[in-house]
């Protein structure tokens, strides 16, 4: 029998700067992606503040989550790519096509659990976002059973993946302090962009860096060789 293969560190020394590195590689997309999300959720900030329309704020309301989904498949397609090397359209796009509706579905059960959990209390849905970082993440890389993906992944690398949330968790305290001072300041559509451009670059940043923690254990790379 032949010995197990141990599946190498793609996050070096951190996570987080792994990320940085997976933006360089796929800062076009990433830019475009971003900024494209900011406006628009700038715009309907705008619209919706408009007298007169307040019947069609369900319509806003889904236009946005629709521009949502969106920037964060293509951001996980892309994270996913980075950890290879620099990105392509094509082969980002080709993983979008093949993937896009296992990521939606499981995206949409992550967010619907960590809602109810915030609607016990703001603990709940916590704990249910950090341990389902990787669901998103799985699903884009067309693991179909992503739930059980996750718990691998995690189970694979549990101190950076603690270390990892604690630290995200400080840095997204730290980005709601910013956007409720932005909405008292700024306010408006341009406190709405600045706020979307902020939370933007996060989204960026994390997915890139759960990829390529991801992309370090055996379900990562579909095997079953132990992590080294």
């Amino acid at each position: 029998m032949s010995p197990a293969v141990e599946v190498p560190r793609r996050y070096g020394r951190s996570v987080l700067v792994a990320g940085l590195r997976g933006i360089g590689r796929a800062w076009l997309p990433l830019l475009i992606v971003v900024i494209v999300n900011a406006i628009v959720q700038a715009l309907l900030v705008t619209l919706g503040a408009v007298p007169g329309i307040d019947g069609i704020a369900i319509v806003w309301a889904l236009v946005s989550l629709a521009i949502i989904v969106i920037t964060y498949a293509v951001v996980s397609a892309a994270a996913l790519e980075s950890v290879d090397g620099k990105v392509s359209w094509a082969a980002m796009t080709q993983r979008l096509r093949a993937h896009w509706l296992l990521f939606v579905i499981w995206t949409a059960v992550v967010a619907v659990g960590v809602f109810l959990g915030l609607l016990l209390y703001t603990l709940p849905g916590i704990l249910i976002a950090a341990l389902t970082v990787f669901i998103p993440v799985a699903a884009m890389d067309g693991q179909r059973d992503a739930f059980a993906d996750n718990f691998a992944a995690i189970k694979a690398r549990p101190g950076r993946w603690l270390i990892t949330v604690v630290i995200m968790g400080a840095i997204v305290g730290f980005a709601w302090l910013f956007a409720a001072l932005c909405g008292f300041f700024v306010g408006g559509w341009l406190g709405a962009l600045l706020v979307w451009l902020v939370f933007g670059v996060l989204l960026v940043w994390f997915t890139c860096a759960w990829a390529a923690l991801f992309r370090s254990t055996p379900r990562g790379i579909g095997t079953n060789a132990p992590a080294s």
